[in-house]
């Protein structure tokens, strides 16, 4: 999951796993990570974890190296950016399912972290990452030598039935 992988990163980059023990930040994470969507603010997650908010702030900023919201917003773009990539949905049920309240707030959180808006990162990346099952490729298509050339190469089900189905529909 995309959230793992977030976790993961920081955790290496800081020099170890987290300790377990910190049953608080555990639970936060936890939290978070399986519902990313969630209206989530610090006092929802202290109450979640059975805490006090400034327990939890030191607490996850010692052990995780930022604050828990920042954290989640990061979380949050990870999830979309993964959803921008491995699927055709537009913005709108991107930021939606990433938690946002709306498109415009998504768009600009997005443009922050990534410095080029969703749309375009989505461009820059069609094609890069396996699609969800069931899902169509993304409305702009690789030229036909570059379908052909990702016809000849190994990869999942799911993508290369995308592509060739763009292929067979680009020359019908």
């Amino acid at each position: 999951r995309a959230g793992g992988a977030l976790v993961g990163r920081d955790r290496a980059v800081r020099g170890g796993p987290l300790p377990r023990a910190d049953g608080v930040v555990h639970r936060c994470l936890a939290l978070m990570e399986r519902r990313p969507d969630a209206p989530w603010t610090l006092q929802s997650l202290a109450r979640e974890a059975h805490t006090s908010r400034s327990v939890l702030a030191e607490r996850f900023m010692r052990l995780v190296g930022e604050p828990p919201i920042a954290y989640l917003t990061r979380l949050r773009l990870d999830v979309a950016a993964g959803l921008l990539v491995q699927t055709a949905w537009p913005l709108a049920r991107v930021a939606e399912s990433a938690g946002y309240q709306s498109e415009a707030a998504f768009c600009r959180a997005f443009r922050r972290q990534f410095a080029t808006p969703p749309a375009a990162w989505r461009r820059s990346r069609a094609g890069s990452m396996p699609r969800l099952a069931g899902e169509k490729a993304v409305p702009h298509q690789l030229d036909a030598r570059e379908q052909h050339a990702r016809i000849q190469q190994p990869v999942e089900q799911p993508r290369l039935d995308a592509v060739r189905q763009a292929h067979a529909h680009e020359h019908a």
